[in-house]
């Protein structure tokens, strides 16, 4: 064999076997969204690799134990969810069969993030399936909210840092980046929201989104959360609207928007459906400004930018 071949062969070897131990050596982090995938990757860097289970067009509500999930959880070194029972339909499920030790309830790997961020909306008497879906624990589409989601950096910070002590100045320095780009994201938002408009929600799912706008939500469409509206649900929507001059009922996608024009028909209020959330293509920062340029169009407003 030529020296050339020699060559080029221990080179691909050493470049094959450089970049499986690097792999090797990254902490594997699989999250339940991909809002909060975006977070780990901006505080671990380097040093994580990171997979989400949903894709960010689902409600993560409802959504199967697939099997890919499963195998997925088995391999990963730490499991970074939204909490406040928002996965508790499915995620649970997926642990069980995984059987991974280092993700399980009271492991290292198991990374709650809900635990890390002010809670909205948590009840205040008890609550049972008669009173709709409601969350005992509190609202939990805080991962809406960039706010929120600073928040939980915190979380991803000290998760990281119990499995790689020895890079945490490394981690923190990497969250104060990411805060700063969080605080100018709002900040520019609210200065190009020269008016709020008034709005209902379908779902109570954009109150933390809302707060970081200061923007007050005058109600919702649902009665119960989950339910569907009755037909009295809806004439109550409608006359809500006109009482507190509603111009924007706010939704995702995954709702039915043939409900939506049903409620909003005879008004004068817009419909305005987004993704249920930040997804593999739409980063939080994105998915915020997209709402942002929304709002001000459904508003007759126009960005600035």
């Amino acid at each position: 064999m030529s020296f050339e071949k020699c060559f080029f062969s221990f080179f691909v070897f050493f470049s094959l076997t450089f970049f499986a131990v690097a792999e090797a050596s990254t902490i594997k982090v699989v999250t339940s969204i991909p809002a909060l995938a975006w977070v780990v990757e901006r505080v671990g860097g380097s040093e994580v690799s990171v997979d989400s289970l949903l894709r960010g067009s689902e409600d993560p509500h409802y959504v199967d134990a697939k099997p890919s999930f499963i195998k997925k959880v088995a391999n990963a070194d730490m499991l970074c969810f939204v909490g406040l029972s928002l996965e508790v339909g499915w995620l649970p499920k997926v642990l069980e069969r995984a059987g991974n030790r280092k993700v399980q309830n009271g492991a290292p790997g198991y990374c709650d993030l809900g635990l890390s961020v002010e809670v909205l909306e948590r009840p205040t008497t008890p609550v049972d399936r008669s009173h709709g879906h409601v969350h005992a624990d509190g609202n939990p589409h805080w991962y809406l909210s960039l706010q929120s989601l600073a928040e939980a950096s915190d979380g991803v910070v000290r998760f990281l840092s119990a499995l790689r002590p020895e890079k945490s100045a490394y981690f923190k320095s990497r969250q104060i980046h990411l805060k700063q780009d969080i605080q100018r994201s709002i900040e520019e938002s609210k200065a190009k929201l020269r008016s709020t408009p008034r709005l209902i929600e379908y779902h109570k799912e954009f109150s933390y989104l809302l707060r970081d706008l200061g923007i007050n939500s005058k109600g919702t469409v649902e009665e119960k959360p989950g339910v569907p509206p009755s037909a009295a649900a809806i004439r109550r929507v409608r006359k809500m609207i006109e009482d507190q001059q509603v111009d924007l009922i706010l939704a995702t996608t995954a709702q039915s928007g043939a409900l939506l024009r049903k409620v909003s028909d005879g008004t004068s209020a817009e419909v305005l459906q987004i993704e249920p959330m930040p997804s593999l293509q739409l980063d939080p920062l994105m998915y915020h400004q997209k709402i942002i340029e929304l709002l001000l169009t459904t508003s007759g407003q126009k960005s600035d930018s």
